[in-house]
């Protein structure tokens, strides 16, 4: 079975080969017929660049053999021009359908930017885990990184509700502490509305239109605690938080079909370990990236702001009053997606 190992340590760009030469050097199947090869060509494509080779006998030349795994393009994996994370997304969101004994995957926000790699799972610390960093970076860093990664995330989300071939929404679910034992349920539609309603006049009283205000106020611990305590004390409820409820839509199964169909299905969408590894790596790879491109810019647009306020000021001393980065803010706001985000 093909594998991007496989391709690296068996194949050379720039090198030409037979069909079934190929197939030995990855333990593929020889397919008769030109439409079961051109679904494997399909499968190979994810690996590597090549071209057949006219006149020649159906000879392969292998032109770029990739570092990363690239996107299936199947119905589920659409082949439109969209954010470069949704390709990876897909792959994985499938992935985890394939092991659900039902077609619903509910998972909380943070839980599932882990399971597709987005980050590694370290947990938030009051004290700052790099050695220059002050609390600060890290309240920073946290506002920058949880924006992006919501965008990202329900970009994608959006995408393939778009395609049908999922659906998603935000349930609500409420913990309540008991002396033996917790309750954790999905809220009813009555206490979701209570829930709603209460961090709308909390929202309200700090002079917030959303919750993305919350964040880029760097009021997300105080705004959370308080409206914890509030529901607490007119609920009942400990706390509450948002899960994501995604139900898969698959063409297939608009109409009855057997157990044996549907495990046929899920096979399709299955990852092996290492395809599935290589694509956590690759979006992560990606994500960090980005993060890091935006403390650069934000590092940037700071420095331009001050400059432009010391260029404006024409008699006297006037003190810059935006925020004050300091100069090794890209290089802490680094470390700290390495700390946080790498895998």
């Amino acid at each position: 079975m093909i594998s991007l190992l496989k391709v690296q340590q068996n194949l050379i760009a720039g090198e030409t080969y037979s069909y079934p030469a190929i197939c030995i050097l990855l333990s593929e199947d020889k397919k008769k017929g030109t439409n079961a090869k051109e679904a494997q060509f399909k499968i190979w494509r994810q690996y590597f660049k090549f071209e057949i080779l006219k006149g020649e006998g159906g000879k392969i030349l292998v032109t770029y053999i990739y570092k990363r795994l690239q996107p299936k393009k199947t119905d589920f994996r659409n082949n439109g021009n969209h954010s470069i994370y949704v390709s990876y997304i897909e792959l994985l969101i499938a992935d985890k359908f394939s092991k659900c004994d039902a077609w619903k995957i509910e998972s909380t926000k943070r839980n599932l930017y882990k399971e597709l790699g987005m980050i590694n799972g370290m947990n938030y610390e009051k004290k700052a885990p790099i050695k220059e960093a002050t609390n600060q970076d890290v309240d920073i860093f946290f506002n920058r990184t949880n924006q992006r990664l919501a965008s990202i995330l329900q970009s994608s989300l959006k995408f393939l509700k778009r395609k049908g071939c999922l659906s998603f929404k935000e349930v609500i679910f409420v913990v309540q502490v008991g002396e033996k034992s917790n309750v954790n349920r999905r809220a009813f539609p009555k206490e979701v509305k209570a829930i709603n309603k209460i961090k709308r006049a909390l929202l309200d009283e700090y002079g917030m239109k959303d919750e993305r205000y919350v964040y880029l106020k760097f009021k997300s611990k105080e705004f959370y605690a308080k409206l914890n305590r509030i529901i607490y004390d007119k609920l009942g409820f400990d706390w509450s938080y948002k899960c994501y409820e995604l139900i898969y839509l698959p063409k297939q199964l608009k109409t009855k079909v057997s157990k044996i169909e549907i495990s046929t299905i899920k096979e399709a969408l299955k990852l092996s370990d290492e395809d599935r590894n290589t694509n956590m790596y690759a979006l992560n790879t990606r994500i960090m990236e980005a993060i890091n491109r935006d403390a650069e810019k934000k590092y940037n647009n700071y420095r331009l702001n001050l400059e432009k306020h010391i260029k404006t000021v024409a008699i006297g001393y006037m003190p810059y009053r935006g925020f004050v980065l300091k100069d090794n803010f890209v290089k802490i706001q680094k470390q700290l997606a390495d700390y946080y985000l790498k895998i």
